[in-house]
């Protein structure tokens, strides 16, 4: 007879990116304040990152909601504003921007071209790819990062019971990389010796959310926009991946999201667990599902890498005030990193 397990959320954040080198909100923050630190010059511009410049400028072509000129006029404007906006450092993330500056659709939209750049950028330097290959996977390298350990929580079975077990599984991913999909995709088919085919099927049953949307999907995942991980992407592929990014009022959206879905996995979870995620306020009223399901006994561990011990207070205070009733006794924020925390937890985290 097959156990019965309990269900698993993980939130994960940008911290969690920081093993495999992907950079924290801050630093992501930074990035595209240097790409977006462009000027415009004899009818071009200068400086900055080239790549999403070219994109920017294709931008403006294709929106056409005003004159050509006045057009190239707003989006310029909105190229500066965000380069100065974030250099100034008020703001704690990218997101965090685009929220304040929301009534500005040109600056969302020039953002999302930023992030684009950015993050596939990240996904074609990576060290988890073997000598800069698309869709390749250096398994060694990945294999120091908490990636390893999130592959044995999942596929720790026989093949049989995958599918079961993956669907006790669900991710919400605050990133914008396709890091994690990758990763399983490759490592389920060396751990169970499954086919590509098989393994992307298998797949189906652990639920993945990027709340803010992601840089394109996966070949394997059959999205309409497939874009292969580790790609150098032109301006071309930017426009189109910038369309499938959320700025956090879309994010919320039932209508263009899948807001009420997460809600819902959080709601009917025993064990919930944070990694790399910075507690935003906007984030955690994003997750925000205040009525539990029943008399659920519930378990919650968390990431809080040097935060004081006041602010993981705080954290902790709206964790119980934003999300499901049951936590309260068994509510954990550690100064563990991703590794160590699903280590030190590993016990009531894999138990069925």
């Amino acid at each position: 007879m097959a156990e019965t397990r309990r269900k698993t959320v993980m939130v994960i954040g940008a911290a969690a990116g920081v093993e495999y080198g992907f950079p924290l909100g801050t630093g992501l923050r930074s990035d595209i304040a240097e790409r977006t630190s462009m000027v415009w010059k004899d009818g071009a511009f200068a400086g900055g990152d080239g790549r999403l410049s070219d994109a920017i400028e294709m931008a403006w072509e294709i929106a056409k909601r005003t004159s050509a000129e006045e057009e190239r006029k707003f989006y310029r404007l909105a190229t500066k504003a965000i380069s100065e906006g974030l250099t100034a450092g008020t703001v704690s993330s990218i997101d965090s921007f685009i929220y304040a500056r929301q009534k500005d659709k040109r600056i969302a939209h020039v953002a999302k071209l930023a992030i684009a750049r950015a993050i596939l950028d990240y996904e074609h330097r990576s060290q988890l790819l073997l000598s800069q290959t698309p869709d390749t996977l250096n398994l060694k390298f990945a294999s120091t990062t908490w990636l390893a350990a999130l592959g044995q929580l999942l596929f720790d079975c026989q093949p049989e019971e995958l599918e079961a077990r993956l669907a006790t599984f669900t991710l919400v991913v605050f990133n914008y990389d396709r890091v994690i999909e990758h990763f399983l995709h490759r490592v389920l088919q060396v751990h169970h010796g499954v086919s590509t085919d098989n393994a992307s099927q298998i797949l189906k049953s652990l639920k993945i959310f990027h709340p803010y949307g992601q840089v394109g999907s996966l070949p394997w995942q059959g999205g309409g926009l497939p874009v292969p991980f580790g790609v150098d992407a032109e301006a071309e592929t930017l426009l189109r991946v910038a369309d499938g990014l959320r700025t956090y009022t879309e994010g919320t959206d039932p209508g263009e999201s899948e807001i009420e879905v997460i809600r819902e996995r959080l709601r009917e979870c025993e064990r919930l667990a944070f990694l790399g995620f910075g507690y935003l306020p906007i984030n955690m009223k994003l997750l925000s599902y205040p009525t539990a399901l029943g008399k659920l006994q519930r378990s919650c561990y968390g990431t809080a890498v040097l935060v004081s011990e006041h602010n993981r207070g705080v954290f902790k205070a709206d964790i119980e005030r934003h999300l499901p009733a049951g936590y309260r006794k068994n509510l954990e924020l550690t100064g563990h990193t991703c590794a160590e925390l699903l280590r030190a937890y590993w016990e009531p985290l894999s138990r069925p």
